[in-house]
């Protein structure tokens, strides 16, 4: 399972509002005055990854193998970031029929990236693939673009 959480002290004040809950109304106001101490008021986990045994309980994967975007040296990542790349991302609509998902990094909506981006184009058009996520059945790998889902 992939987890990945992004809050701001906003969104949880909306989220109270919404709810007109005294409860919720609380929640929230503790939940900013935490938030306020991290950098910039917003919690950002970033991906973590768990398996969950058949007793619902999750235990962190925290060593992948392998390697994404193999393909791409320093300075192509920061001409991607130039142009507008988004973060890496996990395409979780690949474990519904298979053990692995994709990795992308998408590009910026009015800026297309160079055709000649390592990665870049099919079959994921707008994107950069990083590789896939697989399952082995013990933990996560990941497998570059060219060995295939």
């Amino acid at each position: 399972m992939a987890l990945y959480a992004r809050v701001d002290c906003s969104g949880l004040r909306n989220l109270a509002i919404r709810q007109r809950r005294l409860e919720a109304s609380t929640a929230a106001a503790a939940g900013c005055t935490w938030l306020s101490q991290q950098p910039a008021g917003v919690l950002d986990t970033g991906a973590r990854l768990y398996r969950i045994d058949g007793n619902g309980r999750m235990t962190p994967q925290t060593r992948v193998g392998g390697r994404l975007f193999p393909a791409l040296d320093a300075a192509q990542w920061q001409r991607l970031r130039a142009q507008g790349a988004g973060e890496p991302f996990l395409d979780a609509g690949g474990w519904a029929s298979s053990n692995a998902s994709a990795v992308l990094l998408e590009q910026d909506p009015e800026r297309d990236l160079p055709a000649d981006t390592p990665g870049y184009g099919q079959p994921y058009d707008g994107a950069v693939l990083g590789g896939w996520l697989r399952w082995d059945g013990q933990n996560f790998v990941v497998e570059g673009p060219s060995t295939g889902p």
